[in-house]
């Protein structure tokens, strides 16, 4: 909460209608620039029972993220957010995560157990959408124990109307801020002045009773050897005030004030010792302070007086004179700025100065030395913007700078462009003299890494990360747990799109780990996910993917809800499903990956999405559907960075899909290219076409006499599938029982059985009856398979829809009632209170149709809400897939 500034008046008539403000639940305070706003509520609120959480805001807060950061850790702050509540769990939103970060916001807010006064200061600086559209979520479903106070010079673009038509918005405008003839004389006398009626109603209609005119009145009337004649001269508006500034506040100050106050208005706040940095003088605090005790229009800014800010007339005014009077010495002062903030580990208002100093190898050593924390803090994009300042041919003649435009491109996917700056890169630390490229390394090589990374090359990836994982030479420490965290998650996603899933387990583990330990909460959700990934491809739907399942429970907990952070999550949960011929979890999956990924900048999760999404149209019947996808992907990285990988598996996809259609003609023209290619999947899609074609020899050649490695179960599995069809359409049934044993053994292994339901139009549920009448281990699972078979891959039981959908928290309430925990216990699991955990489950039940907790299980069950798991919590997979037999 701001400090109140020297001279502060009572003014009971406005107090008294805050006052009234809190028996309703929004209280507008509205008017120009320097009319007292501020000073009134935060003289007022402390008095009040409720806590009080303070919002100041700047006009670089418009992003979401930021907003609503600093919003909650200005209720943190105040008190209200007690380790594990809902509030303290909650973060700000991310990307595509902002519309429903409202709603838990609101749900989080109404389960504080006291009541709670929210102020936004500055509130005119908001002018986003996204922050406008949330604030007005909040504003309508205002919980009871909440008020909210708006501060601003203008009316926000908020739904103010329906609390005003109904009485419910307590209103203070400009008019009522004005200064009476007796609040005015009181303010003069507060400043030591005391001049007679006459002046002073001529000073009020001079101000129209405008707050900052009067003071600026009483600090020139100061010693003024003639107060009538100062008064006759003054004028409060707000073009003559400026003058004024100028005038008689600035060139009447000592020359050391004077030149201490042109060279720190420069910066957005200042504190004594960055003071001293700037003016080269001892008294830094000193003088804020006394600038602060004569209300020379500098107020603190973080409670303890350490920090300050100047009156934003008066800054716009003294920076328009600093310019004028200094010259090239503002450049200097930026200069000096960035100096203390980068020895005051603050690099990004260090890189800010660095740029407006036009300090190119400034900048660049900023970025060098601090690159890993600029680039995983939350204003990354603002670094980027300001990297992006610096002209040319400087970007591109310095290595750090380059390699750090080049990460940036990457993160957005633009391959093109990455390629482009890391050329730039490397061609100028070539250059450097040895002592100098050191410094640089680091940045060269995470973009090496992201490079590697895009573009799958595993080696080359793992040549940079072990660089980045080196202690740096001549520090004597290891690398920071940031820097460990995010190369060992891109080093994991690397390794498991190369199909290293041994790597990709060990660097992922590690890199959770050293990102929980960090709390760096995005980067522990998308590595969650992409081990999830790598799990389910090296293992199948079987596979413990319980990490996919914490990744997106800590997303839910932050108000991230499909997030970019949790595309690898929900796609792997989708190819668990599908593989496990779950069709309609699989589908809810992919909607969701759908959102996340359009932000995601991960063009390998982009291709995963749309392969599976074909997939899935393929096997319900729509192979054109599945064509689509895979045409809508190609358009999308037309000229952009793809794996050979991908185009193969895309390649073999889309000829499966024309065999679907009937179209052997296409499937021979779209599998032809890649031929050369003798991958498992190439092999498989190759085998399918033979086998179409009436060719079962050709088949089995295509296979050859042993089997092609691969450490994925599903090509193996489809791969004995095709040759047990192929040999009974041979007669050799000995073969064929052969080769479907060995794909059942790793079809009941791993839960994996898409590629039976993917077959069943090649006589395959002939050779499965004939295995059970044979001795097999795996009659059970057999019997399970022809099950599916019968209702084409996908449960027939015709099951009664919901009467409404579940809310979000309801399913994941849903998710626990297998257990053995009670309702308390669930509460706090969730940390929600035992009475919002049974109106959930009152709801729950009424959806459901349903009467009880057992009940709602079966039921929940019945239509796919919940697997068949005793435990299916968030640390165990609610759709977990158990093989058959």
């Amino acid at each position: 909460m701001p400090r109140l500034p020297a001279g502060m008046v009572d003014r009971p008539r406005l107090t008294a209608r805050l006052e009234r403000g809190r028996a309703e639940p929004v209280t507008l305070v509205c008017a120009p620039a320097g009319s007292g706003k501020t000073s009134l509520v935060a003289s007022t609120v402390p008095a009040w029972p409720e806590r009080v959480a303070w919002v100041s805001l700047e006009p670089s807060d418009n992003a979401p993220e930021r907003f609503w950061n600093i919003v909650l850790v200005a209720l943190e702050r105040a008190g209200v957010a007690p380790p594990g509540s809902a509030l303290a769990e909650l973060a700000a939103p991310l990307d595509r995560s902002e519309g429903v970060f409202a709603p838990l916001l609101v749900n989080a807010l109404a389960e504080l157990p006291e009541p709670v006064a929210l102020v936004f200061d500055d509130l005119q600086y908001i002018r986003s959408r996204p922050c406008l559209a949330q604030l007005s979520s909040l504003l309508v479903h205002l919980p009871g124990a909440v008020r909210l106070v708006l501060i601003g010079r203008s009316e926000p673009p908020l739904p103010l109307h329906r609390l005003r038509l109904s009485g419910r918005l307590v209103e203070i405008r400009g008019r009522d801020l004005a200064f009476t003839e007796d609040e005015a004389a009181a303010l003069l006398q507060a400043h030591g002045l005391d001049l007679g009626p006459k002046l002073i109603r001529a000073l009020r209609l001079r101000t129209e009773g405008w707050s900052a005119g009067l003071r600026l009145a009483a600090l020139g009337l100061r010693g003024h050897a003639d107060p009538e004649a100062f008064v006759t001269q003054f004028a409060g508006d707000d073009r003559t005030v400026a003058d004024y500034l100028l005038a008689e506040v600035l060139d009447q100050q000592p020359p050391p004030v004077r030149s201490f106050l042109l060279r720190t208005c420069l910066l957005d706040t200042v504190c004594g010792e960055l003071a001293d940095a700037l003016t080269g003088a001892g008294d830094g605090a000193d003088t804020l302070a006394a600038l602060e005790r004569s209300n020379a229009f500098i107020t603190p800014c973080d409670g303890r007086g350490e920090w300050y800010r100047f009156h934003t007339l008066f800054a716009r005014v003294l920076r328009t004179r600093a310019h004028a009077v200094l010259g090239d010495e503002v450049r200097t002062l930026r200069r000096r700025a960035a100096d203390w903030y980068a020895a005051h580990a603050r690099p990004a208002e260090a890189l800010k100065h660095a740029v407006l100093a036009e300090a190119w190898e400034v900048a660049a050593a900023i970025v060098a030395t601090n690159w890993f924390e600029l680039y995983t803090s939350p204003y990354a994009a603002e670094v980027i913007a300001s990297i992006a300042a610096v002209p040319e041919p400087w970007r591109s003649q310095d290595p750090v700078l380059a390699g750090a435009l080049a990460c940036a491109a990457l993160d957005r996917g633009d391959g093109t462009d990455a390629h482009r700056h890391l050329a730039d890169a490397e061609r100028a630390a070539a250059s450097l003299p040895d002592d100098h490229r050191e410094r640089y390394r680091a940045t060269l090589a995470l973009a090496r890494l992201a490079t590697a990374r895009m573009e799958g090359r595993y080696e080359t990836a793992l040549e940079a990360a072990d660089e980045l994982l080196a202690e740096p030479p001549g520090r004597g420490r290891e690398p920071s747990r940031e820097r460990r965290a995010l190369v060992r998650a891109r080093l994991g996603e690397t390794a498991a799109w190369a199909e290293r899933f041994d790597r990709a387990e060990e660097q992922l583990s590690r890199a959770i780990a050293e990102a929980d330990g960090s709390g760096l909460d995005q980067l522990a959700i998308s590595a969650r996910g992409d081990l999830a990934y790598a799990r389910v491809l090296a293992g199948g739907p079987a596979s413990d993917l319980r990490c996919a399942d914490d990744a997106l429970a800590l997303a839910a907990r932050r108000g991230w809800v499909n997030a970019s952070a949790t595309a690898s999550a929900h796609i792997a949960l989708a190819v668990a499903a599908l593989d496990a011929c779950r069709d309609e979890p699989c589908r809810a999956h992919l909607d969701n990956a759908t959102v996340a990924i359009a932000v995601a900048r991960r063009p390998h999760l982009d291709f995963a999405l749309a392969h599976t999404r074909a997939r899935l149209a393929g096997t319900r019947g729509h192979p054109v559907e599945g064509l689509r996808e895979l045409e809508d992907w190609e358009a999308r990285h037309t000229g952009g960075s793809t794996l050979v990988s991908e185009r193969v598996g895309a390649s073999c996809l889309r000829a499966r899909l024309h065999l679907l259609a009937g179209r052997l003609d296409d499937a021979r023209a779209a599998i032809d290219p890649v031929l050369h290619h003798t991958t498992p999947i190439v092999q498989v899609a190759e085998a399918c076409l033979q086998l179409a074609e009436g060719r079962p020899a050709r088949a089995l050649e295509t296979f050859g006499a042993h089997h092609q490695h691969d450490v994925r179960p599903l090509p193996v599995i489809e791969r004995g599938i095709l040759e047990a069809v192929a040999h009974r359409q041979l007669n050799d049934a000995g073969a064929a029982r052969v080769a479907l044993d060995q794909a059942l053994t790793l079809s009941a292994r791993t839960g994996c059985c898409r590629p039976f339901v993917d077959f069943a139009g090649v006589h395959l549920e002939g050779l499965l009856r004939d295995q059970i009448r044979a001795p097999t281990p795996h009659h059970k699972h057999v019997i399970g398979l022809l099950g599916l078979l019968a209702g084409n891959g996908r449960d027939t039981t015709p099951v009664a829809p919901v009467l409404e959908p579940l809310s979000d928290r309801e399913q994941v309430v849903l998710r626990y009632l297998p257990t053995n925990l009670s309702n308390r216990e669930i509460a706090g699991e969730l940390f929600l209170t035992t009475n919002t955990v049974k109106t959930h489950l009152r709801s729950i039940y009424r959806k459901l149709n349903v009467g009880h907790r057992g009940e709602a299980v079966a039921r929940a069950r019945e239509l796919h809400l919940i697997g068949g798991s005793s435990h299916p919590g968030p640390r165990e997979r609610s759709d977990r897939v158990t093989p058959i037999g």
